[in-house]
């Protein structure tokens, strides 16, 4: 019994480490609330402290397969709901909009990646 018990927990500490591994090198948005919160946090810092931030995910939801939708999906899911009970955002009245990109999509000369991870782009329009 001890040897089972001490290989469920060798065997769980390297899954956990495989599985954190994967998502901080995966070549899509795996989301973690690490990454969801450090996303959000550089789109707010971005935006400014008096902004209300959004992701605008349409776009690529129907271009992209769903193995690359769902964490970005889920990513934007979590800023809306963030944003809507922080007292300070859901007071703002501008709304600074976000479009997903794929990394190696081009830009135009009025846009600028301002988060980039797993492949994925948030872009500003200025």
């Amino acid at each position: 019994m001890l040897v089972t018990v001490a290989f469920n927990i060798i065997f769980s500490l390297i899954y956990f480490n495989h599985q954190a591994a994967t998502m901080a090198n995966a070549d899509y948005f795996l989301p973690s609330f690490r990454k969801m919160e450090s996303v959000r946090q550089r789109l707010k810092a971005d935006a400014g402290a008096d902004c209300r931030v959004r992701i605008d995910d349409a776009s690529f939801l129907k271009t992209m397969a769903k193995k690359y939708t769902q964490g970005v999906m889920q990513l934007a899911q979590y800023v809306d709901l963030r944003e809507q009970y922080d007292p300070i955002a859901s007071a703002a009245r501008r709304v600074k909009t976000y479009q997903v990109r794929v990394t190696s999509q081009a830009l135009s000369a009025n846009e600028r990646v301002v988060c980039e991870t797993n492949g994925v782009a948030f872009v500003a329009e200025d």
